[in-house]
Order: structure tokens, then sequence, then C-alpha cells
């Protein structure tokens, strides 16, 4: 008996699936190692760190910066998952109400003894200051008042009533 469908299968059948198989394999291995790197990338740094309209600081510069500085916030934070959506929306905020030149940011990511230091160079309000996030008032050259939350959330309200109270001096 003759078989009905005997057929020859050409090789180079073979090596086009043999191709996009290993493409099936590689392209979502690939796709997935960046989005993993770019996701621990996101994690690992703030807002903040990560755009250049808005100016940041390391500790050896405080000194100078609070001396030249007339009217500014400083932003004490570090970067964590519980703080992430609250400074994205802090960052949205203040670049939505050009005030990107009153807030300069200090990471406390790498230096654990931050409050210390925070109370040496700003002994007037050194019972103010606790856990990052917070933020501290500078008029003048002079820290004047620090505000941080219990709740690790310090966002664009604060902020504005800072600026509106000692910029615009509207107490409430």
């Amino acid at each position: 008996m003759k078989r009905l469908f005997e057929k020859k299968v050409p090789k180079r059948n073979y090596v086009v699936v043999a191709i996009v198989s290993i493409l099936v394999i590689i392209i979502p291995l690939y796709v997935s190692t960046i989005y993993l790197n770019n996701k621990e990338d996101i994690l690992n740094k703030s807002i903040f760190e990560k755009d250049s309209n808005i100016n940041q600081i390391n500790f050896n510069d405080i000194d100078f910066v609070v001396n030249e500085s007339t009217n500014i916030v400083l932003y004490i934070s570090y970067y964590s998952k519980d703080i992430k959506s609250m400074e994205r929306k802090l960052y949205r905020e203040i670049i939505r109400n050009n005030l990107s030149d009153k807030i300069i940011y200090l990471s406390v990511n790498d230096n654990k003894n931050y409050i210390k230091k925070l109370k040496e160079k700003f002994p007037n309000i050194k019972g103010e200051i606790s856990d990052a996030p917070l933020m501290i008032y500078i008029k003048n050259g002079e820290a004047v008042e620090a505000v941080n939350s219990e709740f690790k959330m310090v966002d664009y309200g604060v902020f504005e009533k800072l600026i509106d109270k000692y910029e615009n001096n509207i107490v409430e």
C-alpha cells in the first residue's frame, strides 16, 4: 500500500522552528531581567535623587547650604517602599507649582547617625528633629523649624504650610 500523506518536510522548516523556539525563550527572559533591574533601581532611589530639577546635597555640604540659603526647605529622607508613593506625590506638586528652587534634598540612606548629626548642626531646633522623612525650614542662613511625622508622611501640605508661614506670613 502506498502512504497517502508521504511528503518530505524541508530541513529549512526545522531550522525556522528551532530559531523561533529559542527566541520565544530568550526574549521573555531578557525582558524580565531588564524589568527586574529597573524595578530594583526604582525602589532603591528616591524620586528626588533621580531628578536634576531638585537640588541635592550631602552631609558635608549642610553648613555651606545653610549659610548661603535665604528661604529654603531642606527635605531629609531615604528610599523606601513605605514612603515612595508619598514622595512621588510631593515631587509632582513641587514641580507643578514651580517650587523646585525652594527645596533641597538630603539623602540619609548611608548615614545611620543622621539624627544626632542634624541635632548638632541645628541646635536651636534639635527637639523637633527625629526620624526621616522630615523638613527643616531655613531662613536667612538659620534653621527655624523642623517638621516630621510619626507616620512617615511629610506631604505637600506640610511643605506648602512651611513656605506660606515663613515667606507669605500666613499662620494657621
